[in-house]
């Protein structure tokens, strides 16, 4: 198969707020950030495609690619700066409830958040590429992994860092904010390799079908949550619970690609978050690729350097993204993903 060596920068997951807990290092205090351990890494042969970034787009180009960990409740609504980013992944947390990892390789120019704790599954995904990522506590697999990578931490809880601010519009836990600016200040001087990231990109010339949109149900007790992306204008447009989603900036969410992943999810016990799961994002059993107004099934592979997309339709070729950015959708079970067949 021909893979496509680091598909994206982006490629995964979320989850909710229950109880964070900063806990302690193995020796009691965070590692010193001067030799930071090197995340895997793999010599792979990139394939011809846009390269790291779109050159297009608004917003400077950051020095350091980094992740934020986003809080998803209604009380986090509507979060800010989540129109700008390259990448975001929305994925299950404890009770039913996502959050989202949201990457960003330019200034947004706006506030980003509301910022939540760290799942060991969100690491995993931003120590594919080499991200620093930000947040607020976490679980307590995910803070003991981060001790092997002081460096690309930024923690609210444990380092302190001038990279948070909080508003008084909202309630904590959710009223804790960072900004591109703050982060690349709270990054100088730390010894991080150049990121990896790499989005190959072109037209698409093979089978799909035509949809208008797709519904996502996630399921909280006796309710369920529900994402809808609608092919509008060009575009895929997000809506939530049958309402069209925006930032607080009252910018509409939309995508040029929604990649739509079924994922194990299994429970994992945590002393500090009852409730807490664990996602197998490298065995995915299927997946869709939206774009163009098309749903094309794929198979998703991952790698040390990214994830390839091949198209099942099509003898087995590579599937690139269409130019622009990323909504990576991740659901437990097919039957959660409803699709709404094209009126053309």
């Amino acid at each position: 198969m021909r893979r496509l060596a680091g598909l994206l920068l982006a490629s995964l997951l979320l989850v909710t707020a229950c109880g964070s807990h900063p806990g302690p290092s193995a020796s009691g205090e965070p590692p010193s950030m001067e030799d930071p351990a090197p995340f895997p890494q793999e010599e792979e042969e990139v394939p011809p495609g846009d390269g790291a970034q779109d050159q297009d787009e608004e917003g400077d180009l950051l020095a350091y690619p980094f992740a934020v960990v986003v809080d998803n409740i209604a009380a986090a609504r509507p979060q800010s700066g989540l129109e700008g980013a390259k990448v975001v992944v929305e994925a299950l947390t404890e009770g039913g409830i996502t959050r989202y990892l949201a990457i960003f390789t330019r200034d947004p120019g706006t506030p980003i958040g509301p910022v939540r704790s760290a799942r060991i599954y969100f690491n995993r995904l931003v120590h594919l590429w080499g991200l620093p990522m930000a947040h607020v506590g976490g679980n307590k697999d995910a803070l003991e992994d981060w001790n092997r990578y002081p460096a690309y931490d930024i923690d609210d809880v444990r380092r302190g860092t001038s990279a948070f601010y909080r508003i008084n519009e909202r309630k904590a836990p959710h009223n804790t904010y960072t900004t591109a600016e703050r982060v690349e200040k709270v990054l100088e001087g730390r010894k991080i390799p150049p990121a990896r990231l790499t989005f190959p990109s072109g037209e698409w010339a093979g089978d799909g079908e035509a949809v208008a949109g797709v519904e996502l149900r996630y399921p909280q007790g006796k309710s369920v949550y529900r994402v809808e992306w609608r092919y509008e204008e060009g575009r895929w447009h997000r809506y939530q619970n049958g309402k069209a989603d925006q930032s607080a900036a009252g910018v509409p969410l939309t995508a040029n690609n929604v990649l739509i992943v079924v994922a194990r999810v299994s429970p994992k016990e945590d002393p500090w978050t009852p409730g807490s799961i664990d996602i197998d994002f490298e065995h995915p059993t299927k997946a869709w690729l939206l774009r163009d107004g098309l749903a094309i099934p794929c198979r998703v592979e991952w790698t040390t350097t990214g994830f390839s997309l091949t198209a099942l339709s099509s003898d087995e070729e590579v599937l690139p993204l269409a130019r622009g950015n990323l909504w990576i959708q991740w659901v437990k079970n097919e039957g959660d993903v409803v699709w709404q067949p094209s009126s053309q």
